[in-house]
């Protein structure tokens, strides 16, 4: 048996993925997993869709869709669910991971039904400062996020990019997200941002609960908590010499935005 709205959530790195798939999760009609084909920035033993041993993308997401996972986690097994049953369960696929594991993406395309929920980030310099946060983060906590209780003040969150790089490194993310969209022709497909997700996060998720077809009256909640600071002011070590380098590019209005 198959889950009524199977999704997945499509996503470039530092896009707000894991605060959106921990809420959706909240929602007692969804079941939104991690990722499945990668092992974590802290180095675990190898990712789940390899340690399952399964013998390809299609079958474990076979399993994954058929609600055949373990109670302690997203261990799939072959063991058939019992009820009651939620409508909709998803996991998230990063456009890496997609590249590696492209007979993920193929079976995902060839579902009836399937959704894809497209999640971006308007401001690619700052999804670039995220990044640069992670060494950090993971030193800190084991992890490249925050749960709640834990605190950004805990580390240093301004951080340094390198000026000579960072118009092929914001060209080729924006590359990559027009790629990216051109993969999902033909799915039933949802676009939200990251800014909106942050500054309207209520109506945001309404949107995606209708668009999963689930009760959008639900207020969600989600484990982590926001890392760096709005204003890249305060989060951009080296602003004056990023402003030099973007200056008459079309990228320099990020600065401004936050």
């Amino acid at each position: 048996m198959k889950c009524p709205a199977p999704f997945f959530l499509w996503f470039h790195h530092r896009s707000g993925s894991s605060h959106l798939s921990s809420l959706l999760d909240s929602h007692d009609q969804i079941a939104s997993w991690g990722e499945f084909f990668y092992r974590g920035e802290a180095g675990a033993a190898g990712d789940l869709f390899t340690r399952s041993g399964s013998d390809s993308e299609a079958a474990f997401l076979e399993h994954l869709y058929c609600y055949r996972w373990a109670d302690t986690g997203a261990n799939l097994c072959e063991t058939d669910p019992v009820p009651p049953l939620v409508r909709a369960v998803g996991f998230k696929l990063k456009y890496q991971q997609a590249d590696t594991h492209p007979g993920a993406l193929n079976y995902l395309r060839r579902q009836p039904g399937m959704k894809a929920i497209h999640l971006i980030r308007t401001n690619l310099l700052s999804a670039l400062v995220s990044a640069a946060m992670i060494p950090r983060l993971i030193k800190k906590f084991r992890r490249p996020n925050l749960i709640h209780g834990e605190s950004p003040r805990q580390v240093e969150t301004s951080v340094r990019l390198n000026p000579q790089t960072i118009v092929c490194q914001l060209e080729e993310l924006e590359h990559r997200i027009d790629v990216a969209r051109g993969a999902l022709v033909g799915l039933d497909l949802l676009e939200i941002t990251y800014e909106d997700l942050l500054d309207q996060q209520s109506a945001t998720c309404r949107t995606v609960l209708d668009f999963l077809g689930v009760d959008a009256s639900v207020e969600l909640t989600s484990r982590f908590v926001k890392i760096m600071p709005r204003s890249l002011d305060s989060s951009l070590a080296n602003k004056d010499e990023i402003a030099a380098a973007l200056r008459g590019s079309r990228f320099a209005s990020l600065l401004d935005a936050g």
